[in-house]
C-alpha cells in the first residue's frame, strides 16, 4: 500500500484494487482521475496475521485457542471500522479531480 502513491503518480500502475478510503488515507485522491465506488461488495482488501508453523507449535494450546478466538472476533470488528473508513473516504474534497463511477445496484451483485 506504501508504494502505491508512486506507482499511481509515476504510471507503474494504471490502477489498484482497496478500500474508497485510501483515496483519503493513503493519498491516492491526489493522483487518481477515476474511482469505482463499490461500498454495497463489501472489503476487498485482504489481511493476514502469519506466524511459522514451528513458531506456532510452539505455543501452548491455550495461547493457540485464545488467538484463534481474537481471530474470529475480530473478523466483524475489522468489517465494521472499514465500512466506516470506506464512508468517509467517499466524501472527495472538491480539491481532487476524480470522476466517481457508483456501480449499479445489477452491476455491484455481478462483481
Amino acid at each position: 500500500m506504501g508504494d502505491t502513491y508512486d506507482a499511481l503518480i509515476k504510471g507503474v500502475f494504471e490502477g489498484s484494487t482497496a478500500p474508497i478510503a485510501s483515496l483519503e488515507g493513503f493519498k491516492w485522491g491526489e493522483v487518481v482521475k477515476y474511482t469505482t465506488e463499490k461500498l454495497r461488495t463489501g472489503q476487498q482488501t485482504i489481511f493476514l496475521w502469519l506466524v511459522n508453523k514451528k513458531t506456532w507449535n510452539l505455543l501452548t494450546p491455550d495461547n493457540q485457542k485464545i488467538i484463534e478466538q481474537v481471530n474470529e472476533e475480530w473478523i466483524d470488528q475489522d468489517r465494521e471500522v472499514w465500512d466506516k473508513y470506506d464512508l468517509s473516504g467517499g466524501i472527495l474534497p472538491l480539491s481532487w479531480a476524480i470522476r466517481l463511477f457508483p456501480l449499479s445496484k445489477e452491476e455491484d451483485e455481478r462483481w
